[in-house]
């Protein structure tokens, strides 16, 4: 009959060359002979940490460790097991206490440095990090926890360096392959990406992580089906929270199915309230179920998005969001794209027909076409210096400031005039054509995050 050494190095075996059903059942029955036999305990933790139930893991792993607390492997073991399960902190101080007692443990600096850069503590992950490859030059851990600190910080071609040594080092790592497709992602190269992703599936077919960021991928590039099923598979390999349920509403957004984007917008809230963006996209979601009550004061947040590109602009006169105006000056200006401007531009005579003075900013190129536009006491273009006023108010923020419902959007068109001169030049120059004239827009904005779903290449 084995004894529990013996059936504790054939589960260790096991273990480590992939038969994890084999190595559960041994270290189980090792539990089962002796409860407190720490090695199983511990290494049963962590094969439970690696097959998607770091609950369970990490009841294990603290047992050990009461077993044997004076154990660096067994605190760093579990500083893992909850930063699988998304406790950052937690990790953080498991791996500090792992490094008290063992400065020299080069795997809990490398994967401390992972646990710090979930805590936004980028240049102590990077310390972290260098200290464990100073350590251990050929640790393929260190490398990609390296890399993801460059990547933080955008650095992306020297993380992808970086992860190419990791790669490199350990082919069959997948971690290396998906901080890869990660860095290429970064740098807008999709295919390499994409590549670099399936290769960490290929190693890993459970790897969650990857499947969700296959999925943003794929949702990036207009291929929402393909990249929904990404999700699922995410989400049933146990990697879920708010990053995938982001992505995947802005998925369903763009597939026009604001209802189910909704939920998922609803879970990154319920986790992460103070998201400027994510109540943006929730605004603006609830706008396409016609819900328009609750969707303008939503979008006004994406004035709060400290991410937006560029900023936004911040003025020392109040914002107007209703109420009596009459006689006061006020700022209305362009924010985003020259389409943005001319479709709101209907709401600036609604503001001067309430007693204001209206001075409009816009986009250079929209002078000419909104010269006429009724209302405007003075038309200014962005970046000339601005006259005094009382109050602003952004173009797109007007909806708001009159209480817009489905049906109450002003309907009085054209609001807009073409230039006389310029329509009949176009009108000589059509002339000898015959049958509908048709105006194509062919190209947005190219710096707009969605243009190469919209825009021909």
């Amino acid at each position: 009959m084995a004894t529990i050494i013996e059936a504790l190095l054939a589960a260790i075996d096991h273990h480590q060359s992939g038969r994890l059903a084999e190595a559960a059942t041994l270290y189980g029955r090792i539990l089962e002979a002796d409860p407190e036999q720490p090695d199983a305990a511990q290494f049963l933790g962590v094969l439970h940490a690696q097959t998607g139930r770091p609950a369970d893991g990490v009841r294990l792993l603290r047992r050990a460790l009461a077993l044997r607390p004076d154990s660096a492997s067994g605190q760093s073991n579990l500083a893992g097991a909850l930063q699988t399960m998304g406790d950052a902190a937690g990790a953080e101080a498991g791996y500090a206490r792992a490094l008290r007692l063992d400065p020299l443990l080069a795997d809990a600096h490398a994967s401390r440095a992972g646990a710090l850069r979930d805590l936004n503590r980028v240049p102590e992950a990077a310390r972290s990090a260098q200290r464990a490859l100073a350590l251990l030059p050929a640790s393929a851990d260190a490398l990609v926890n390296l890399a993801e600190t460059a990547l933080a910080e955008r650095r992306a071609g020297e993380a992808e360096r970086l992860a190419g040594r990791a790669a490199a080092l350990a082919p069959g790592s997948p971690a290396a392959q998906m901080m890869l497709g990660s860095s290429c992602a970064a740098q807008k190269r999709w295919d390499a990406a994409e590549a670099a992703y399936r290769a960490a599936l290929d190693l890993a077919p459970g790897y969650g992580a990857a499947w969700g960021n296959l999925g943003s991928l794929l949702a990036g590039q207009g291929r929402f089906d393909e990249a929904l099923e990404a999700f699922a598979m995410a989400e049933g390999r146990g990697f879920s929270g708010p990053s995938l349920w982001s992505a995947r509403g802005g998925a369903l957004l763009a597939m026009a199915r604001p209802v189910e984007a909704l939920a998922d917008f609803d879970r990154v809230l319920e986790a992460r309230p103070g998201d400027a963006g994510m109540r943006w996209n929730r605004g603006f979601a609830r706008l396409l179920t016609g819900d328009y009550d609750g969707g303008w004061p939503e979008f006004d947040w994406r004035r709060h998005d400290s991410r937006a590109e560029p900023p936004w602009r911040r003025f020392a006169q109040p914002t107007w969001i209703g109420g009596d105006i009459a006689g006061r000056t006020i700022l209305l200006y362009a924010e985003q794209g020259l389409g943005d401007t001319l479709q709101f531009a209907r709401y600036v005579p609604l503001v001067a027909e309430r007693g204001a003075r209206v001075i409009l900013e816009v986009q250079r190129p929209l002078i000419s076409a909104l010269s006429d536009l009724p209302g405007v006491e003075r038309l200014v273009a962005r970046g000339d210096p601005l006259p005094d006023f009382d109050l602003e108010c952004p173009l797109m923020s007007l909806p708001r400031a009159f209480g817009t419902r489905l049906d109450e959007v002003p309907t009085a068109v054209p609001y807009l005039q073409p230039d006389p001169q310029r329509a009949a030049s176009w009108s000589g120059r059509l002339a000898d054509g015959s049958g509908l004239r048709v105006g194509l827009v062919w190209a947005g904005n190219p710096r707009f995050p969605g243009d190469a779903l919209r825009s021909p290449r």
